[in-house]
């Protein structure tokens, strides 16, 4: 637990379960999202993507979240997850991941 939410680490949070944002100075709650921190090449092409959300607090710092529903792809959350966690993790570990 991080700041009141799952939150799974390397040295780092690679990921935190469950987001906030603030739209027009309102606080709107994701209790079924997942923050993620996506490879800077793919970030764009992400943002571009209506599912996709720029996360209070964590946002500025290259994060986005997306929310979980009946429809989402497990395996596309699989690869967002295994890419947050490669920009999150000491070489050691992404090292670990590569050789299995």
């Amino acid at each position: 637990m991080s700041h009141g939410r799952p939150a799974f680490f390397t040295k780092n949070i690679f990921t935190m379960y469950g987001a906030s944002q603030k739209i027009d100075g309102e606080w709107i709650q994701h209790p079924q999202s997942v923050i993620i921190k996506p490879d800077p090449q793919e970030r764009l092409a992400l943002e571009g993507d209506d599912r996709f959300w720029v996360p209070a607090y964590w946002g500025p710092y290259g994060w986005l979240a997306l929310d979980i529903s009946d429809a989402t792809d497990w395996q596309e959350i699989a690869e967002l997850l295994e890419d947050s966690y490669r920009q999150t993790a000491p070489k050691g570990l992404v090292t670990k991941l590569e050789g299995s």
